[in-house]
């Protein structure tokens, strides 16, 4: 919010010295003194709040947001967290979802943890999916850690979003499956207990959590997100070394993909090509 209104009052005196010089120029060559009077008594006004803003309330708010941005730095940027997205803002929605992509573009080794990972590897779902397909194809390593669709967690889960069936639709096991067979970088294991969602690579991460609050219905997905840096602060531990910590245990104790459907076999008929593993 503070970035873009300082840039929004950049903008707009740019703009009002832009017209005031053209203007004012065109208009005396004209000799339309008259009109040339309006428009620089109008510039001249315009200069006048902007300047009166900057020299009380304005200004006086700025130093508030200013301070308050310090603060944040000083208490959480030592920790690692970057950024702060309020998803139930579509702007910053957005921006969560365009500052993944450099992420991926920067990265070499991926691991995600989540509930059906279909932002990352569902093409349908028209997100991340083709970049991070490039960087597959250039031999980036990726851990895909999902929830068992089958444990009490994620039953639970799908009876608070209502879900019709005993899979979450946003599940495609086919897409799953094509990453596992297609991509010898890339391998897939599943867990009961993911409680978060984590997109890292080896210096940066995007944190989604999960909880069982029901809004309208269903689960409300719009919460907040934290982008992490690796980062080493004074004291303590980053953020970003915690949470790698809790994928890496959760991802030593997980079952292997074709456990996982050979296990499930009956369940997963449809969902899966069973052929594949049964040779």
């Amino acid at each position: 919010m503070l970035k873009r209104l300082i840039k929004f009052k950049l903008l707009v005196e740019g703009a009002v010295f832009a017209v005031q010089i053209s203007a004012l120029t065109v208009l005396s060559a004209l000799h339309k003194w008259k009109t040339f009077g309006i428009v620089a008594f109008l510039v001249s006004l315009i200069f006048i709040l902007i300047k009166y803003a900057d020299s009380t309330q304005f200004r006086d708010w700025l130093n508030i947001q200013l301070r308050k941005d310090l603060k944040f730095a000083e208490r959480f940027g030592e920790f690692g967290i970057a950024e702060i997205y309020n998803m139930q803002v579509r702007e910053e929605s957005n921006q969560r979802n365009a500052d993944t992509i450099p992420i991926i573009e920067k990265g070499y080794n991926f691991g995600l943890s989540g509930s059906t990972g279909a932002s990352y590897i569902d093409p349908a779902a028209h997100r991340h999916w083709d970049a991070l397909k490039k960087r597959l194809d250039e031999g980036c390593s990726f851990r895909l850690l999902l929830t068992d669709p089958f444990c009490p967690s994620k039953k639970m889960r799908n009876d608070l979003n209502n879900v019709i069936g005993n899979l979450d639709p946003k599940l495609n096991l086919f897409a799953v499956q094509h990453c596992n067979d297609a991509y010898s970088n890339f391998e897939v294991r599943f867990t009961p207990e993911t409680y978060c969602s984590v997109f890292f690579s080896e210096e940066e991460m995007i944190y989604d959590p999960y909880h069982l609050g029901q809004v309208n219905d269903r689960l409300e997905n719009y919460f907040f997100t934290l982008r992490l840096n690796n980062v080493k602060p004074v004291a303590g531990t980053n953020y970003y070394l915690q949470l790698r910590r809790h994928f890496d245990y959760l991802w030593h104790r997980a079952e292997a993909f074709e456990d996982f459907v050979i296990r499930n076999k009956s369940s997963l008929k449809g969902r899966v090509n069973i052929n594949e593993l049964d040779t």
